[in-house]
């Protein structure tokens, strides 16, 4: 046994507080920076959230996972909202790359990722052009 106590709602509660995390995490636009989304059993996601300045949310940016040996798990673009999700991804800890044309890149190094939980990445990128209005805002 590793100590923990096996409580049968626990999971549920811990799936609860997660989708109420994810629900009140919204950019300044007021739209969800995430997609709500289910993490698989023995596995966990990384969410990245990309700025630029004055620090306003950069869409399109290229975003590459690399794991321990430097191999790329996982290449994506972020959303209107300048956000990406990874999932699944199994336990370890992963390098995160962001590229955007015309701009410095940025990197985070030593990303952990743990079965049913979501890492969550901010990277700044200067020289970026930040989207001037969030698509899921309302008109």
């Amino acid at each position: 046994m590793d100590g923990r106590l096996a409580l049968p709602w626990r999971s549920s509660l811990t799936a609860l507080v997660r989708t109420l995390i994810v629900l009140a995490s919204t950019s300044e636009c007021g739209c969800s920076t995430a997609r709500i989304h289910q993490v698989h059993e023995g596995a966990g996601a990384i969410v990245v959230k990309v700025r630029g300045p004055p620090w306003g949310l950069v869409p399109d940016a290229d975003v590459h996972i690399q794991d321990s040996t430097g191999h790329v798990t996982r290449s994506g673009r972020t959303n209107g909202c300048g956000v990406a999700v990874f999932e699944p991804l199994p336990e370890g800890t992963y390098s995160v790359r962001v590229g955007v044309e015309g701009a410095d890149d940025a990197a985070a190094e030593r990303v952990p990722v743990m079965h049913g939980a979501d890492s969550w990445v901010e990277m700044k990128v200067k020289g970026a052009s930040v989207a001037s209005r969030c698509p899921c805002a309302s008109s």
